[in-house]
């Protein structure tokens, strides 16, 4: 095991006792700081260690998100033509809707017009 561990301890005890005698009211004020020291012998429970175990990691915190990636050199070029159009990418919607259309300017004005005009 170990050596034993010398703790001084110092408690103080705050409550205080009070009682009504006839008229009169007594109180026993707190009682005073008192000093001890106790000896404790370490043992095998209290000198185990824990260890973190480590979690497993998603996919989702493992590999970066590919949103707003443009998917070839064909919707890089795209998302540059829209861009100097004055689209914003923000979140990447627009590089999305370029994957999915591969590219293709005129289709993905297309799909903004229509979800324009539903709303």
């Amino acid at each position: 095991m170990g050596e034993p561990i010398e703790i001084d301890l110092e408690i103080e005890t705050t409550s205080s006792k009070s009682s009504v005698v006839g008229e009169k009211e007594t109180a026993t004020p707190p009682a005073a700081a008192t000093q001890t020291t106790a000896t404790v012998q370490p043992t095998a429970a209290t000198t185990q260690t824990t260890t973190a175990v480590p979690q497993p990691t998603t996919s989702a915190t493992l590999y970066p998100s590919l949103a707003g990636i443009p998917k070839n050199k064909q919707v890089a070029e795209a998302l540059d033509q829209m861009l100097a159009m004055g689209f914003k990418n923000d979140d990447g919607w627009l590089t999305n809707l370029l994957n999915l259309q591969d590219g293709n300017i005129a289709k993905v004005l297309d799909l903004i017009q229509s979800a324009a005009q539903r709303k």
